[in-house]
Order: C-alpha cells, then structure tokens, then sequence
C-alpha cells in the first residue's frame, strides 16, 4: 500500500470521523501511529513477510493466517490492486466483523480505490467515503445478513489448482504473482537451463514455485534449493508444488 493510500485508510480516524472500536483486524497495510492507542487489542494479518516483521516488532500480534470466525469492532482492509484478491480480502473483512463492527476499506484510485464503493454496495452495505491523496476510503457497518455474494468472493479469492501445458498440477491463489499462468520469463528459463545442475541453489522470487519444481523434476543431483519470497502466501503454494520432486 502506497503512504498516500495509508493516510487515507486512516483519514476518518485521525479526524474523529470514525473512532477506532476495539478488538481491530487489519488486513494488508502498514504501520500507522494511529494505532497505538489499540496495539493491545490489535490483531494483523498481511501476506507481505516484511510488513509483518515490521508489525511485530511494534509488538502487535500478527496472525499466521487470516482467521476463521471473529468478532472485530473494527476492521481495516488495505485493498490491492488484483481484483479477484481484493473482493477476497472484503469478503473476509466482512465476515470477521463483529455484528455492529465497522469495516474500513481504501485503495489508490487506480488500484480500485475507485471499485470499492460498488463493491459495498453489492454486498448490502451502506457506505460512507471520502478522496484524499488520489486514493478513496469507503466504510459502513457490517450488513445484518450475510449477503450471498461473500461466498463468490471467497470461492473466487480462495486457493486454486492450475494445470500447466505440461499436464503438471499447481497449487496458485489470486494476488501472486503470475498466479494463473506460467510467466514468460520462468518458462524461458525452463526452457535454457542445462539439465545436470548439482549442488545447492536459491529461487529468488520463487512465486508459486513453477520453475523450482521444473528444476527439481530435471536435476535430481540438487542437493538443495532454497526458495525465496516476500508474499508468504507464494512460499506457501511454492512448498505444496515442490513435495513430490524434493529428494
């Protein structure tokens, strides 16, 4: 989330506009100082393996997973930029909300600051907003009923199986990088890497895990393969998609 977009998802709250209410989720995002007054009763979770070091050593709680059930008095969504990972996360926020909770949502304009309104809407809402910074907050109290179209959001956000033109299986989640295909750029280099590598290596952005396992499936003298990200969600896909080429 960019600073200017960070200002705004805390606009109604630096200007009394929308009192923070405790327990608080926030999703995605980064540190802001309005959040000391409720560090104690602060819950985070972010897939940004950076932004949750830097969380923690601010001594917040941060969360392995999004949670299950809750009931937050408020919550905070640092919407991103892919769709089907932004409706997803709004899906969670509203869920996870207590019955009378606020859920708070912004983005930069053009990275669907400008869809979050309808997005809202669509799930029963009743919304406020306001613009700052090229970036827009919407919020609103969590509809009563739980509107149908939550689970088309969680369905389509969720985990889901792609089928390479290999006929290989990958497990992929809207939000990663290249997460429903095969990046020219991994499929190139599958394509020029000399079989019979041996010894030790590292994935550097490793992503799902793609060309980690086509390494692994070519070269059984690799003694080891490190893979590296910072979206922990990747890691996670990456360590499912390697299990049954690891030696």
């Amino acid at each position: 989330m960019t600073d200017s977009a960070l200002e705004t998802l805390f606009y109604p709250i630096v200007e009394g506009l929308c009192p923070l209410r405790a327990p608080v989720l926030m999703i995605g995002g980064a540190w802001h100082p309005a959040l000391d007054c409720v560090k104690s009763a602060l819950d985070v979770w972010t897939p940004n393996v950076i932004a949750a070091q830097n969380f923690a050593q601010k001594g917040v709680k941060v969360l392995n997973a999004l949670p299950i059930d809750g009931a937050y008095g408020t919550v905070l969504i640092s919407i991103p930029k892919q769709v089907e990972e932004a409706q997803f996360w709004l899906a969670h926020g509203m869920t996870l909300a207590a019955k009378d909770g606020m859920i708070l949502a912004a983005a930069a304009n053009d990275a669907n600051g400008n869809r979050i309104e309808k997005w809202m809407k669509d799930a029963d809402m009743e919304t406020q907003s306001y613009s700052k910074n090229k970036a827009k907050i919407v919020m609103g109290a969590r509809p009563s009923a739980r509107p149908a179209i939550l689970s088309q959001w969680l369905d389509s956000g969720g985990l889901q199986e792609l089928l390479s033109d290999n006929g290989v299986t990958f497990l992929s989640q809207p939000g990663l990088f290249g997460w429903d295909r095969i990046d020219i750029g991994s499929a190139l280099l599958n394509d020029n890497l000399t079989n019979g590598l041996k010894g030790a290596g590292a994935d550097f952005g490793c992503g799902y895990g793609y060309l980690s396992r086509m390494i692994l499936a070519q070269n059984a003298g690799i003694k080891s393969l490190h893979l590296i990200d910072v979206e922990s969600r990747a890691l996670e896909c990456a360590k499912e998609n390697i299990k049954d080429v690891q030696g």
